[in-house]
């Protein structure tokens, strides 16, 4: 399935697999799921961790920010680009991360089998 409604900005449809991040959270912390329910007005999702939760559609669009499910690449260049902004400073983050891209691409950056 496509990712267009990520790319709209829209809350992910019946059946597709997203993370979320709820902006409650003090921690960033984003959790895999499952639509398994979907109205104008009520979603229903299962999460990874088994948890079943329900909102209205409105609120959660308030409350959560959605993704697609990210790719090992995308891991592993997140996570590298992370180590350095925290040893370096945040104001080079986009260029951090283009750099962890072309250090991934020649084979040279790959998360251990346990940080998946």
């Amino acid at each position: 399935m496509s990712n267009e409604w990520f790319e709209r900005g829209e809350l992910p449809p019946v059946g597709v697999r997203f993370e979320a991040y709820f902006e409650r959270d003090s921690v960033p912390n984003w959790s895999a799921g499952i639509v398994a329910y979907k109205s104008d007005e009520h979603i229903i999702l299962m999460f990874d961790n088994g948890d079943e939760v329900h909102y209205t559609a409105s609120s959660l669009a308030r409350m959560a920010k959605f993704r697609p499910i990210r790719t090992e690449r995308e891991k592993a260049i997140e996570a590298a680009a992370l180590v350095i902004e925290i040893n370096h400073g945040s104001s080079g983050s986009l260029l951090y991360k283009k750099y962890c891209e072309s250090l991934y691409d020649a084979g040279l950056l790959r998360l251990p089998e346990d940080k998946k």
